[in-house]
């Protein structure tokens, strides 16, 4: 494989040379009949809806209000943009950007040194603004009081309802792909939108032609049988299981060429205990191939977060979470979501990942089936066995500028299957190539041989909850399982720190006290 061609990095040159607004809008009235926006975003090319007026553009934006961009010296007054909108002046040339993910977009962009503020140090996961913080271009929250100017023109955050500032929505519920075009709502407020359109491209057609590329193996019955996933994550606060069925996972899921289920009931809780006792998680037979074929991928967020450990590996893991039963354990099948961590230890899954989904897609298949990317490094996951390491240092030599934005994302070129050609909704949707054969699981079977059918998932996911959990409501234990090149997903920290919505089926929510019901049910 060879790095993505070069036209991609010649169109970037060309088209970073200047912004997507007109010249002149600076000096016209807010109501000039001509219209300033050179490129302007579709209704649905995101998760956000434009409305243009050629000195500016009203954006419904997840909250309750609009967030309305203008070019001209005067605002739109509020007569015609709404008393509750935040009208904001672009081209922005200084922000704050309190969410992580927001972080990552904006450097992706090449506009890192944009960044005046951020949360607490700690929370940063991208090298490249760690090191500006190191240089003093950009202030972690506890230094604010240290700037000489402390006012920014815009205040992105992920987390909370402050009308003043601009809400960038991470909680599992877009899809990979939404999620990733959230770099085109950035773009806009720095008259960017050519070069996200282009980063975007890059993103989307690398991601497409992985699944594409698993989904060609399923039909030459060349891909590991039994793709199935679940998962479950322990909530602290409620003291309850629960098996979540975020957007992002269910369509991730998918195009890495598994199926959402609940395969919860192989775990059964002790009483009185939080991590220090040993949780049955063993199936009815570890000759199954169910036992033999799992695998577990460990978000150690809050354990790093809450214990005095310099890196989890399978003994500080098990010894913490005391589920040394569990099947992916006994056949040492287990990876961490650490490989690329902060020095707080806080990795950058959860922030860089809904950026980089076609990166993510490929850590799963490298995993499910390693001789379809075979030239793949993961960058999110790491064997337990292993202390790989990508370390987000204070480096910042390590931003992006705009001329080498496509470069900067080291996509491989792959060959796209032609059948695929004209598939639009990989990464948009679940079951993307709805392929009506799929391949039934040898492991998911009776003790006698019999086949086990997956029941149907019984309602719609429920709205989210776009505050967020506490600070407390982290998630805990967490047991999933795929099936077949079977994988268990517990990414507990990103499902489970806000609240995604819950598959509403009978065994889905379990007390903690309780044994879990047996059988597997989709989710």
């Amino acid at each position: 494989m060879t790095l993505i061609k070069n036209f991609f990095l010649s169109a970037i040159v060309a088209a970073t040379a200047v912004t997507a607004l007109r010249p002149g809008c600076m000096n016209a009235n807010w109501d000039s009949d001509v219209d300033f926006f050179d490129i302007k975003f579709e209704n649905g090319e995101g998760p956000f809806a434009a409305t243009y007026n050629n000195t500016f553009v009203s954006i419904r934006n997840r909250q309750r209000r609009y967030v309305v961009l203008y070019c001209t010296r005067d605002a739109p007054p509020t007569e015609v943009i709404g008393e509750n909108s935040l009208a904001i002046h672009i081209p922005v040339s200084k922000v704050a950007a309190t969410d992580p993910f927001t972080q990552h977009l904006i450097d992706m962009l090449g506009q890192s040194e944009s960044i005046a503020k951020v949360g607490e140090y700690e929370s940063v996961t991208s090298s490249c603004i760690r090191g500006n913080i190191l240089n003093n271009v950009t202030y972690e929250q506890e230094r604010w009081d240290m700037m000489e100017d402390q006012d920014v023109d815009v205040t992105f955050f992920g987390e909370g309802g402050d009308p003043q500032r601009v809400f960038v929505r991470n909680d599992g519920q877009l899809s990979p792909l939404q999620s990733a075009s959230y770099i085109k709502f950035v773009s806009m407020f720095y008259g960017l939108e050519q070069l996200a359109l282009d980063v975007y491209a890059a993103i989307e057609t690398s991601y497409k032609t992985t699944s594409a590329r698993v989904f060609d193996n399923i039909m030459q019955n060349a891909y590991p049988q039994g793709r199935f996933l679940s998962l479950v994550n322990f909530n602290l606060t409620s003291n309850l299981f629960e098996v979540n069925q975020g957007v992002w996972w269910q369509t991730l899921a998918s195009d890495a060429g598994v199926q959402f289920v609940n395969v919860s009931a192989d775990a059964v809780a002790p009483e009185n205990t939080m991590f220090n006792s040993d949780y049955d998680l063993s199936p009815s037979s570890m000759n199954t191939a169910f036992a033999q074929q799992s695998w577990g991928i460990i978000d150690t967020t809050q354990y790093s977060q809450e214990y005095d450990f310099p890196r989890m590996n399978m003994s500080t893991w098990v010894s913490t979470t005391g589920v040394a039963s569990m099947y992916a354990v006994q056949n040492q099948h287990i990876f961490m979501g650490d490989k690329a961590v902060n020095n707080a230890r806080r990795h950058n899954f959860n922030d860089r990942g809904p950026a980089r989904p076609d990166l993510v897609l490929l850590d799963l298949v490298s995993v499910v089936y390693p001789e379809l990317v075979s030239d793949h490094v993961t960058q999110f996951i790491r064997h337990v066995d292993s202390d790989e390491l990508i370390a987000n240092r204070r480096i910042a030599t390590e931003c992006t500028t705009a001329d080498i934005a496509i470069a900067k994302l080291n996509i491989t070129e792959s060959t796209m299957p032609s059948w695929a050609i004209g598939f639009v909704n990989a990464g948009l949707v679940a079951d993307a190539y709805a392929d009506p054969e799929a391949v039934r699981s040898a492991a998911l079977s009776d003790d006698n041989g019999e086949d086990i059918e997956p029941a149907s998932a019984t309602a719609e996911p429920a709205a989210a909850d776009h505050d967020g959990l506490s600070g407390g409501a982290k998630a805990g234990v967490a047991v999933g399982t795929i099936v077949g090149a079977i994988m268990t997903l517990i990414l507990g920290y990103y499902i489970g720190r806000r609240r995604a919505p819950k598959a509403k089926v009978a065994d889905n929510v379990i007390e903690r006290k309780a044994s879990l019901n047996s059988g597997a049910s989709s989710a």
